[in-house]
């Protein structure tokens, strides 16, 4: 429709992934390659030697969402200006690790040199 009316896009896409069904923990959505989103991780990504990036997915978690909520609400409550100071970071992994992340969520644990050997963390 942009073309044919003549709209123009304010914002950049959102990308959306639906809350999985019932008997699934988690839904996992590929991001296309064309998307903006996709190119500008690609170019983040490019400062780290050797990197071979493979296919970018985003995850949903409902599990993990709501600990993250409520660690995130509890941290601005112990913060006297409320700001929890979230930063947006990626991680690679391998194998088992995939599916540790996508499961159960980031593990600090692993968080270092255990990171190069594909663990995730």
């Amino acid at each position: 429709m942009v073309g044919v009316r003549h709209w123009s896009v304010k914002n950049p896409p959102v990308y959306v992934i639906p809350k999985p069904p019932n008997k699934y923990l988690v839904a996992l959505a590929s991001l296309p390659p064309s998307s903006d989103l996709y190119k500008d991780l690609v170019k983040r990504l490019q400062v780290i030697p050797n990197i071979q990036i493979i296919k970018i997915e985003l995850i949903r978690n409902p599990g993990t969402e709501d600990l993250y909520l409520g660690m995130k609400k509890l941290i601005q409550k112990q913060l006297n200006n409320g700001n929890v100071n979230e930063k947006k970071l990626f991680h690679g992994t391998t194998g088992k690790g995939i599916d540790g992340i996508r499961d159960y969520g980031y593990d600090n644990r692993y968080y270092g040199a255990n990171t190069a050997k594909g663990d995730w963390g």
